[in-house]
C-alpha cells in the first residue's frame, strides 16, 4: 500500500545516501558501477516506467541510476511488502509516514535549531586570543572522519559491514572458482558413464574464462528473494564452489532484513531516539575536509544531547588512507581525542578548546576538583527554562577579566590590572550595595520570627501573659532538663489546688 511504498523509498534513500557519504564516494559513480547488477524490471516496474514515459529524459535516466531496478535491498523491501498484510502492526510497518524528503527537511530544521542552540560561541565562557602561541580555531586537514552515533546507527553500520565482508570473501574466491569450474568441465570418463550428478553449467548460467561468478552469485541472491530460485540450489552452489566461505551467505536474507529494520528505526525517530537528526549532523560534518578541535568537540556535544539519556555513544571512525573503519564505545565523560598520540602543540590546542567550554574539561577527573561555590545553589538538572529565569533573571554581567595559564604547570595567573568579571542576579537587593547587607539580614530575621514565632498555630486563643509563661517554662525545661519541668508542673498543680481551697472557705 501507500505507506509501505513510502517506507521503501525512505529506506532506499537512506542507504544510497549514507553509504557513499560515509566512505567519501561519488554517488553518481557508485550508482553507475552498480547499475548493471540487476535483473530486467518486473511487470509492475515496466508499467511504472510506461506511466511516466512523458517525463523528461533526465528524470528517466536518474530513476535507473538511482537503483530503482532490482537489487538485493529492493528484493528484501518487495518481500517485506508482501508480508505487510500479516505484519501491519509490527515495528517494521509504519503507516501514515511522510516521504523521505519531508523527514529530511524536518530533521534538517531540527538540526539547524540544535546547531544554533549549541553554537560554540554560546557554549564558551572565555575566549582564547588569536595572537597566542597556539590558535585552537585554526583548521587542520582531516585524516580520519568520525561518526558519533546511537545504538541504531551502530547496528545498521555493523550489520552492513558484516554483509559486505562476507560478499568480499565470495569475490576473493573468483580465481579459485574459475579453476574449479574449468577442471570440472573437462571431459572425463565419469561424464560418459553418467556417474556425475551435476555439471558446473547446472549451477551457473554462464561459464568460461570471461564469466563473472561473483555477479552470478549476486543474481542468485536476488532470484531467491524473488522466489525464482530455490534456496536449496543456492546453498548447494555455495557448498560446491565456495566450500570455505560459502556458508557465510546462508543467512544473507536475515542480514538484509536486519539492515532494513535498523534503517527504518533510524528513520522513525521519536523523542527518546533522534537517530535521523544525528545522521544529518554527520552529513554536515562529513562535508568538511578540514576541522578544528572546537568543531569536533561541539559536534560530539550535539550528538550527546540528541542521544538517549544514559545511553552510550558509538564513534565509528573512517580512515581513507588505509580504508579501515574502527568502532569505539564512548561514555559521557570520555575524552574526544586521544592525547597519548598528540604532539605538544596539538595537545595544548585541544586542552584550551575543552577548557574554554562551559562543560567540564575533558580528561580532568571530576573527583579531584574543588568547586569554588556552593553546589546546593545550583539548579536541578531537570529545571525548566522558566524556573531558571525566575532564579537568575534579571541578570547583569560584564566579561573583561584577562587571565594567563602557564603551559608548564597549568597555573592560572591574573596579572592584568583593571580587568574584572562581575554579574548581578537580583537588582532589588544588589543595588543597595554592601552597606545594605545588615538591613537585608534584619528583614529576613523579622520575616522568619513573624511566620514561626508570632503567628505559630499553638498560640492561637492565648493571651500575651500565657504565651510568655509557656515560653519561660520551655526555656527552663531546655536549660535545666526534664526534671525541672516535672517539678514546675507539680508546683503549679499544688498552687492551683490551694487557691481552690481558699475560694471555697471564703464562700462559706
Amino acid at each position: 500500500d501507500k505507506a509501505n511504498d513510502e517506507d521503501k523509498k525512505r529506506i532506499e534513500k537512506l542507504v544510497t545516501t549514507f553509504v557513499p557519504t560515509f566512505f567519501g564516494l561519488d554517488q553518481d559513480q557508485l550508482q553507475a558501477r552498480m547499475a548493471d547488477i540487476h535483473d530486467p524490471a518486473s511487470p509492475n516496474e515496466e508499467m511504472e516506467e510506461e506511466s511516466v514515459s512523458e517525463e523528461p529524459t533526465v528524470n528517466r535516466t536518474r530513476r535507473i541510476a538511482n537503483g530503482k531496478k532490482g537489487n538485493l535491498l529492493r528484493g528484501v523491501l518487495e518481500r517485506k511488502a508482501g508480508r505487510e498484510d500479516t505484519g501491519r502492526d509490527s515495528k517494521e510497518s509504519t503507516p501514515e509516514i511522510s516521504s523521505m524528503d519531508e523527514d529530511t527537511a524536518n530533521s534538517n530544521d531540527a538540526s539547524n535549531e540544535m546547531s544554533r542552540a549549541t553554537d560554540p560561541a554560546d557554549q564558551r565562557w572565555m575566549e582564547y586570543p588569536v595572537a597566542g602561541p597556539v590558535d585552537p580555531k585554526k583548521p587542520y586537514p582531516r585524516d580520519v572522519f568520525n561518526l558519533y552515533g546511537s545504538l541504531n546507527i551502530y547496528c545498521f553500520v555493523r550489520m552492513f559491514q558484516t554483509l559486505y565482508e562476507r560478499l568480499v570473501n565470495i569475490k576473493a574466491n573468483e580465481k579459485q572458482v574459475h579453476e574449479d569450474v574449468s577442471r570440472s568441465s573437462q571431459p572425463k570418463s565419469a561424464h560418459e558413464l553418467n556417474l556425475t550428478d551435476k555439471m558446473p553449467s547446472d549451477f551457473f548460467k554462464e561459464i568460461g574464462p570471461k564469466a563473472s561468478y561473483y555477479r552470478q552469485v549476486i543474481s542468485m541472491c536476488e532470484d531467491v528473494m524473488k522466489g525464482k530460485l530455490e534456496m536449496v540450489h543456492f546453498e548447494e552452489t555455495l557448498r560446491r564452489f565456495y566450500m570455505m566461505k560459502g556458508w557465510q551467505l546462508y543467512s544473507y536474507e536475515r542480514m538484509l532484513s536486519a539492515i532494513t529494520r535498523f534503517a527504518l528505526n533510524i528513520l522513525v525517530s521519536d523523542k527518546s531516539d533522534k537517530s535521523l537528526e544525528i545522521v544529518n549532523l554527520f552529513y554536515s560534518d562529513r562535508a568538511r575536509d578540514e576541522t578544528t578541535h572546537d568543531a569536533e568537540i561541539n559536534y560530539r556535544k550535539q550528538v550527546d544531547k540528541l542521544a538517549q539519556r544514559e545511553a552510550d555513544i558509538f564513534r565509528i571512525a573512517w580512515e581513507p588512507r588505509s580504508s579501515t573503519a574502527t568502532i569505539a564505545i564512548f561514555k559521557k565523560d570520555d575524552p574526544t581525542f586521544d592525547v597519548e598520540v598528540m604532539e605538544a602543540a596539538t595537545k595544548w590546542s585541544y586542552y584550551i578548546s575543552s577548557y574554554a567550554l562551559r562543560d567540564p574539561t575533558e580528561g580532568v577527573p571530576g573527583d579531584k576538583l574543588r568547586f569554588p561555590f556552593l553546589r546546593r545553589n545550583l539548579p536541578t538538572p531537570s529545571a525548566t527554562e522558566d524556573e531558571l529565569n525566575n532564579l537568575y533573571l534579571p541578570q547583569f554581567n560584564e566579561d573583561g577579566l584577562i587571565m594567563r595559564i602557564k603551559p608548564e604547570t597549568y597555573e592560572i595567573c591574573f596579572r592584568d590590572p583593571g580587568t574584572s568579571d562581575w554579574f548581578l542576579h537580583d537588582l532589588v537587593v544588589e543595588k543597595r550595595g554592601t552597606s545594605g547587607m545588615e538591613e537585608v539580614k534584619r528583614e529576613r530575621k523579622a520575616r522568619f520570627e513573624e511566620k514561626w514565632g508570632l503567628n505559630s498555630p499553638w498560640i492561637k486563643g492565648m493571651t500575651r501573659t500565657e504565651v510568655n509563661t509557656t515560653n519561660e517554662k520551655f526555656r527552663k525545661w531546655v536549660d535545666e532538663g526534664p526534671e525541672a519541668g516535672k517539678e514546675e508542673a507539680i508546683k503549679t498543680t499544688n498552687t492551683t489546688g490551694n487557691e481552690a481551697d481558699d475560694e471555697a472557705m471564703m464562700e462559706l
